[in-house]
């Protein structure tokens, strides 16, 4: 049995956001024809501070594979250890004989198709116009998201805001110089969402700090679907709400307004729709320019095999990465 293994660097040199962006939107299509098959994921708490999960996933058509991402979020890692605080393999397994064939890193897939998805979701949901980005958070998702949504808008200026004061100007001064936009570091984080025409929530605050009076008409918030970073107010003056897929919300519940459903402050009809309905033509996505809008994900497995797949095969031809025999 051999096993293709792919470390980040590998990964890389195979695949950039681009990419990325088109793998997501065709993915989303398979889901909302219902040519994927999720499970939901499954959680382990390690010293009650860290945790660890799973997330398989099968695709029946057009890539046809399945896997698994196994992935570990461990706070306390850059810190200590001075190594990400999320750390993850994507394992792919042939469909027809359900023999592995590939271990990937799953750091910076998880990445860019993070970006990828803001960057579908903005498509068919923020004004077309739109040349503010917000964003709360100057990590590698942050970076992610503003590369992804630069290549779909002319993007004029960018406001970043993070706990680390030295994170915000190192992200604005590296992303400024490769993307040749202006981007300022902002003190408080109402400046950062007021004027913008999209806002990215790329940060684990677990507070909601997104007030509805400083979100513009027309605007598009992004949240990536850790904790609610939104307020009650603008949960239930906000004209529609997106998600990934309802599955996922459900089974996880996490993310912009889970905790409002929790606390019974909105119930789930509040859900317009999933992002592969509107791109299928099944529900509208923006309808006029005032709309504001919230689009929430938190992320389905068949992303990661997707563009594991096909950085699968880009490997393959290009005799990237070494095999193992097992």
């Amino acid at each position: 049995m051999e096993i293709l293994i792919l470390s980040e660097n590998d990964i890389k040199n195979l695949i950039d956001i681009h990419d990325a962006i088109e793998i997501v939107e065709e993915v989303f299509k398979l889901y909302a024809t219902q040519n994927i098959t999720l499970c939901a994921p499954s959680f382990l708490t390690i010293y009650n501070k860290n945790v660890v999960f799973a997330m398989p996933a099968y695709i029946m058509k057009k890539y046809k594979i399945f896997g698994v991402k196994w992935m570990c979020h461990f706070p306390e890692n850059l810190q200590k250890y001075a190594i990400p605080t999320h750390i993850g393999i994507i394992i792919l397994n042939d469909v027809n004989t359900g023999t592995p064939i590939a271990v990937l890193n799953a750091n910076y897939l998880t990445a860019i198709r993070t970006g990828a998805v803001s960057a579908i979701g903005a498509k068919y949901l923020a004004n077309i116009n739109s040349e503010i980005i917000g964003i709360v958070g100057a990590g590698v998702e942050a970076r992610s998201n503003l590369e992804a949504l630069c290549s779909i808008f002319k993007i004029k200026k960018v406001k970043v805001i993070s706990r680390s004061t030295e994170s915000a100007l190192l992200f604005a001064k590296e992303e400024s110089s490769k993307l040749g936009i202006d981007i300022q570091t902002m003190k408080d984080v109402d400046d950062v969402i007021k004027g913008s025409d999209i806002i990215v929530l790329a940060t684990p605050v677990r507070f909601p700090f997104v007030k509805n009076e400083y979100v513009k008409e027309g605007a598009l918030v992004i949240d990536l679907g850790s904790y609610q970073q939104c307020s009650d107010e603008f949960i239930k003056k906000a004209d529609k709400i997106v998600i990934d897929s309802l599955k996922s919300f459900f089974s996880i519940g996490i993310g912009s307004f889970a905790d409002s459903v929790r606390r019974g402050v909105v119930s789930t009809q509040r859900i317009y729709a999933e992002i592969g309905e509107i791109i299928i033509g099944k529900k509208k996505g923006r309808e006029h320019k005032h709309e504001r809008i919230l689009f929430t994900h938190s992320g389905i497995a068949a992303l990661d095999m997707a563009t594991a797949y096909e950085v699968y095969h880009r490997a393959k031809r290009k005799n990237i990465g070494y095999s193992i025999v097992i």
